[in-house]
Order: structure tokens, then C-alpha cells, then sequence
């Protein structure tokens, strides 16, 4: 491709309108709104990731709160249980030792 001098200047020429104007284009309210409103993109992200992180830790606290209520009902259960238990025993003794003449 052969290109003279005058289309080359013209080229150039051109060039340089487009990237001023470009230049010129990136400072409109536009941009600068688009800017403003890229920011609070970014702010709503970050208040979005620590609404997270904190239902997470709520989650988290609500989970102990449960195991711990778990836990405690366990131990209340398994005192019930060896107290019945031990009821029955009694009962089973109570009658082996009728049987055995013992009472």
C-alpha cells in the first residue's frame, strides 16, 4: 500500500482529533456520573459482602446456641434415662430376691 504524504498528514491529523476529542469526551458530566456511579457499585459491593459476613456469624452464633441447647437437653435426657433405668433395676432386684426368699 503506497501511501502519498498528504493522506499521511491527514491520517495523523485525524488521529490526534480522535484521541483529543476522546480526551475531550472523558471529562463530560457524563463520564463523570458514570464514574460516580461505578463508585457506588463498588460501596454497595462492599456493604453487601459484610451484610454477609455478618448473617454468617449470626448463623454461626445461632448454630452454637442450638448445639449447646442440644448438648444441654442430652445430658437432661440422659439423667431421665438412667434414672428409669435404675428404677427398673431396683424392680428387677426386688423380685429376685422375693424369689429367693431374701424378703
Amino acid at each position: 500500500m503506497n501511501l502519498d504524504l498528504d493522506t499521511l498528514k491527514e491520517m495523523i491529523s485525524s488521529t490526534l482529533q480522535e484521541v483529543m476529542n476522546v480526551d475531550a469526551a472523558n471529562s463530560t458530566p457524563e463520564i463523570e456520573a458514570a464514574k460516580a456511579a461505578e463508585n457506588s457499585l463498588e460501596s454497595a459491593k462492599k456493604a453487601k459482602e459484610e451484610a454477609d459476613e455478618a448473617a454468617d456469624e449470626a448463623a454461626d452464633e445461632a448454630a452454637d446456641e442450638l448445639e449447646r441447647n442440644r448438648a444441654s437437653s442430652l445430658t437432661n435426657e440422659s439423667f431421665e434415662i438412667t434414672k428409669g433405668r435404675l428404677r427398673q433395676i431396683i424392680a428387677e432386684e426386688l423380685i429376685s430376691a422375693k424369689k429367693q426368699g431374701i424378703l
